[in-house]
């Protein structure tokens, strides 16, 4: 009798099936826990501690104390330090950078429980800072300061700008025509390094340059007037008819001078002098010499043109001596004859008088 066996084992093909499954299974459960191992558990650590820190900050603030003098609470560390970098940004116009800034005294800024302390914002802060500089602190940065007469004119950073300035303002009158010679500075100028608040500072050339030129003395002027002659004037001011000719070139005080005539007594000065001369060329009379002849024809007293003579011209060249753009002097350095003058005759009377022949 023919029988067929019969097996009890597992399909082998269903088998594999259900090994490859468990497989995958346990492949997405260990991507699960990597997952949840590199992903989640950082991150529940960084909002433990965020949730730890938030929980001291609300009962803890930042103190900025200027030695025993201003005290300020505020938020927290971070914002002490942004208050006090921007205060150092505002003060100097955001020109230099608020680590060549200093305060004195140094602020110091601590962390302290807040109790019932409301802390200030920035605005508030930034205001009192602003209050109290030059009474309870100050901000200083390094700086030149030119000194002229032993005055300080003006500040600027440590950083050259202050010798470019000076060369440019030189240069200005370098470029003139008719120059004699090279300009030089005639004040007694220096510069020194000291610490200055940083508003005070100029920048540029430009800036720099704008105050030396700035007038700190003006013209000394007088007028011709009642009871004000050239005579009175020199008298009034210790100087010489020829010391007051140098300084109104354009006036003969020889003659008479209309009421209102404005004579230059001491030209002004500005912060920083620089001295030049000039060249000009003019065209200038040339009086006629006077000739006399005694005439006993004639009373005693009168006179009588016989011949009147020719004025004469002449080229003149001046040297001309400028302080800035005011001219601080003058003279003669050549004179070119163009029409030779030709003498005045006169006769004056050495004769007697009417009166003295009727005494007879």
């Amino acid at each position: 009798m023919d029988s067929t066996e019969e097996s009890y084992g597992p399909d082998s093909g269903s088998n594999l099936d259900v090994i490859s499954a468990y497989q995958r299974r346990l492949r997405r459960l260990r991507m699960v826990l990597l997952i949840e191992t590199v992903v989640l558990v950082p991150l529940v650590i960084i909002l433990s501690t965020v949730l730890i820190l938030g929980r001291i900050e609300q009962g803890q603030m930042a103190v900025i104390r200027f030695g025993t003098a201003l005290q300020l609470a505020v938020e927290d560390e971070g914002s002490a330090y942004k208050i006090l970098e921007q205060f150092k940004n505002e003060a100097s116009g955001y020109r230099i950078p608020a680590q060549s800034i200093e305060y004195e005294p140094p602020p110091e800024v601590s962390v302290v429980d807040r109790g019932d302390t409301e802390p200030l914002s920035e605005m508030e802060a930034l205001r009192i800072l602003k209050d109290s500089e030059n009474q309870d602190f100050e901000i200083l940065t390094d700086a030149e300061i030119v000194f002229v007469d032993g005055t300080p004119i003006v500040a600027a950073p440590p950083d050259g700008v202050v010798q470019k300035a000076v060369d440019t303002h030189i240069s200005h009158y370098a470029s003139l025509d008719n120059l004699v010679a090279p300009p030089t500075v005639i004040s007694d100028y220096s510069v020194a390094p000291e610490r200055r608040h940083p508003s005070r500072l100029r920048f540029s050339v430009d800036e720099l340059v704008a105050e030396f030129d700035k007038e700190i003395e003006e013209d000394v002027i007088e007028r011709i007037g009642p009871g004000v002659t050239v005579e009175s004037i020199v008298a009034k001011h210790g100087l010489s008819i020829e010391e007051l000719q140098i300084r109104n070139r354009d006036l003969d005080l020889s003659g008479d001078l209309p009421d209102g005539t404005a004579l230059l007594i001491a030209p002004g000065r500005d912060a920083l002098e620089v001295e030049y001369q000039l060249r000009e060329r003019d065209t200038t009379d040339i009086p006629p010499p006077v000739k006399e002849i005694e005439d006993p024809e004639l009373p005693k007293g009168e006179t009588e043109v016989e011949e009147e003579g020719r004025i004469g011209t002449a080229q003149v060249t001046y040297r001309i001596t400028y302080h800035n753009d005011r001219e601080a002097g003058w003279a003669v350095a050549e004179q070119d004859v163009a029409v030779q003058p030709r003498e005045k005759v006169v006769r004056v009377g050495t004769g007697e008088t009417d009166e003295g022949a009727e005494g007879e």
